[in-house]
């Protein structure tokens, strides 16, 4: 299965999205906002193939985050999931926005998807 980095800053959120996928045989790392992910992504970008996202956090938000990631490695897959995107926040097209609260279900359909793709 795919390596996959989750980062949201609601430890609740993080825990459940992190179980879900562990469950699919997927082996996640997780990550509490966007300067710990840069770090994390440093460290295991060899076994990274997905990046979800939250797009609001403090600090960094997903989309700023996103555009670091691709700097490292334009190829890579990123989702982004939130709730709401203030207006000063442009989601580029190349983006996938998967809006939460989401069914489980539907996340990891829409990830397996994103990784077959790739």
């Amino acid at each position: 299965m795919a390596g996959i980095l989750v980062v949201d800053d609601d430890s609740g959120l993080l825990g459940l999205v992190t179980m879900l996928l562990k469950q699919r045989g997927h082996t996640v790392l997780a990550a509490s906002n966007g300067v710990e992910a840069l770090m994390v992504y440093s460290s295991y970008r060899s076994s990274i193939d997905l990046v979800l996202s939250d797009v609001l956090m403090s600090g960094m938000n997903g989309v700023e985050l996103a555009e670091r990631l691709r700097a490292f490695n334009p190829a890579l897959t990123i989702l982004l999931m939130s709730g709401f995107v203030p207006d000063d926040i442009a989601i580029p097209a190349d983006l996938q926005l998967i809006p939460k609260p989401f069914n489980p279900g539907r996340l990891i359909e829409v990830i397996e998807e994103a990784l077959a793709a790739h």
